[in-house]
């Protein structure tokens, strides 16, 4: 089972965006706070980048504000890319397929 399940706030307003083939999506900033406190007793936060198409899309843009809270669920696109000095890199893209939107 591929799956993610992410709770956080978007980091800035979301940009639409069209392919070269007309298509809908943005990428989405959400800003998801870890559960247990650093040294100094702070909850540390991690950025995810997460990428909507089509509808979804379209409505999180319509509907979401900075600093909004959404549960988005999703599935992780792995890929690999060779450097010019011959070393392999893993990249991760954040999909969502699923937005819930947490507060009113």
């Amino acid at each position: 089972m591929n799956q993610f399940i992410l709770v956080g706030r978007i980091v800035e307003k979301p940009i639409l965006q069209l392919t070269s083939v007309n298509i809908k999506y943005t990428f989405l900033s959400l800003a998801v706070k870890r559960n247990f406190k650093n040294a100094d007793g702070v909850y540390e936060r991690d950025i995810f980048q997460i990428t909507l198409w089509r509808g979804i899309a379209e409505e999180v843009i319509d509907t979401c504000d900075k600093d909004t809270l959404l549960a988005i669920r999703g599935r992780v696109i792995t890929s690999f890319y060779t450097s010019e000095e011959n070393k392999t890199y893993t990249n991760y893209e954040f999909v969502a397929e699923r937005v819930q939107y947490l507060e009113v």
